[in-house]
């Protein structure tokens, strides 16, 4: 069974934005039978500390009519690519709970130049708000580590035949209802990526959708930049 990734933000008071998964191949073309091998690569860092912003979301719009062409989000060391591309004029925008949300233009791919780097990208932090971020990623059913929690869920044999949501119930700081509605410490609003790309269907309902069985483990992971807790939950399949 192939592997899946996702990734979910939570916010106690902002939203990131809600992209849709990257397009079929037809819809991101440029043109017919042109090949799709442009690059687009860069570094996101945090404007006031000079420190790397991991999992901030980068989504590329073609120029001329605003059209999603595709999105991924930071690694741990801020750095980014969007790979596979169509040939064309571009813009980019830069998002991540805590801070402004950044556009740059002027991004153009053609066949003698399929590579555009957009080097050092600062954020600018927002002046609004205490948010949260948790991390719930990939392997004893609840187990501490120093400033995180990992959930196993391949170990819990009661949840192995529900969704995500089911193997959440009886972790702390978690709490679901009987329509399967899922909150983080009081926060219902968050976002779903999968494989690094945002998703169209976002929150419970996206997580109702995956089954248990497929998932190893989930860690919760708080991070906090310049006085902003965050909340990163990354789900990774088996």
């Amino acid at each position: 069974m192939k592997k899946i990734s996702l990734l979910v933000l939570f916010s106690l008071l902002l939203s990131s934005i809600a992209i849709s998964q990257s397009p079929s191949p037809s819809s991101r073309q440029g043109a017919p039978n042109m090949p799709a091998d442009g690059k687009v690569s860069g570094k996101i860092i945090d404007g006031s500390t000079n420190q790397p912003v991991e999992y901030a979301s980068i989504a590329i719009y073609r120029e001329r009519d605003s059209t999603l062409v595709t999105g991924v989000v930071t690694d741990a060391t801020g750095n980014f690519v969007l790979e596979n591309l169509p040939y064309g004029k571009f813009y980019a925008t830069v998002t991540f709970i805590g801070y402004k949300k950044s556009k740059l233009g002027g991004i153009q791919l053609m066949p003698n130049q399929k590579v555009s780097t957009l080097g050092t990208i600062k954020l600018d932090p927002s002046s609004t708000a205490l948010n949260e971020v948790v991390v719930i990623g990939n392997g004893n059913q609840v187990e501490y580590k120093i400033a995180k929690k990992v959930v196993n869920i391949s170990q819990n044999i009661i949840a192995s035949g529900g969704t995500v949501v089911d193997a959440l119930q009886n972790t702390p700081s978690v709490q679901t209802d009987v329509e399967g509605n899922l909150t983080l410490r009081g926060s219902s609003n968050f976002t779903v990526l999968i494989d690094g790309k945002p998703s169209v269907v976002s929150g419970s309902e996206a997580l109702q959708q995956i089954p248990a069985g497929m998932v190893q483990m989930l860690k919760l992971l708080p991070t906090l930049r310049l006085n902003t807790m965050q909340k990163v939950v990354q789900v990774l399949s088996m």
